[in-house]
């Protein structure tokens, strides 16, 4: 199912709104393109995918402005796990990414809010806000959202990956760079999880705990933080750091600290522990 619908005006209009249901057959994609505003409020259901070959959902406004947001508010499921995978990829030029309903698919997870804008401003809401449950069985999930006066990245909701990495990026220049809350559990089951983040008023901000790997699988996480006036990167009581390999934080800051860890903190298999702050 491809649709592409584009106004004479890129912007902030009514671009592709999709309001009922939406069922795919085993294989089929979903691609939606348009240089304005994208909104989803009914429910996607994606059928056992057996064809051989990967499938994947796109929503993409990245021809639009940093108005032209993506709004995902029906729930995205895979009905029954296939031979192959079944993916989605969110995209938009600085343009608000969000969802607020449960996402559970086999494949990768990819939202940027980046694509093509360069050096330019992205919007002053949050780039990336995410409150509801984002679930891959195989795939990789990664989290690529800016902010002029918010969040680069905002979870109220549980990032997990079966089989994958999961990797954040965010950067504002009126906020955090990655903010989680208390109920945004980050868990890489068998892989490694990695969080990038700058922000005027702090660059990772952790109210949750991160898992990466288990068993015999040693997988590392990965913190770095750049906050100007706020901490590099905090991480609260509630927001353990578990990792069967390394865990490495970084953490810089002009105007306070570079690292402020109130959780635990630990590796443990096999791997070191190396907080470096500034």
């Amino acid at each position: 199912l491809s649709v592409t619908a584009n106004n004479t005006a890129a912007g902030a209009n009514s671009g592709i709104r999709a309001l009922g249901a939406i069922s795919l057959a085993s294989g089929s994609g979903l691609s939606f393109v348009t240089n304005n505003l994208i909104t989803v409020t009914g429910a996607i259901s994606v059928a056992a995918n057996n064809t051989g070959s990967s499938a994947n959902l796109v929503f993409d406004t990245s021809t639009g402005t940093n108005a032209s947001s993506v709004s995902l508010n029906g729930a995205i499921t895979t009905v029954a796990v296939g031979t192959s995978q079944s993916g989605l990829r969110v995209l938009t030029k600085g343009a608000p990414i969000s969802t607020t309903a449960g996402i559970s698919l086999t494949g990768l997870i990819d939202f940027n809010n980046t694509v093509g804008l360069g050096v330019g401003v992205a919007n002053a809401a949050d780039g990336i806000s995410l409150s509801g449950v984002l679930t891959s069985t195989s795939g990789d999930i990664t989290l690529i959202g800016r902010s002029s006066g918010a969040q680069g990245i905002s979870l109220s909701g549980v990032l997990t990956s079966a089989s994958g990495d999961i990797t954040l990026v965010g950067k504002s220049t009126g906020a955090q760079g990655i903010l989680t809350t208390g109920a945004s559990l980050i868990t890489a089951t068998t892989g490694n999880i990695s969080l990038t983040g700058s922000g005027t008023s702090g660059g990772v901000n952790l109210l949750a705990a991160l898992s990466a790997g288990s068993g015999t699988k040693l997988r590392a996480i990965t913190l770095v933080g750049n906050g100007t006036s706020g901490i590099g990167v905090t991480a609260s009581t509630a927001a353990s750091l578990t990792a069967t390999g390394s865990l490495t934080v970084t953490g810089f800051s002009t105007g306070s600290r570079g690292i402020e860890l109130g959780g635990g903190v630990r590796s443990t298999l096999t791997g070191d522990v190396v907080l470096s702050g500034q």
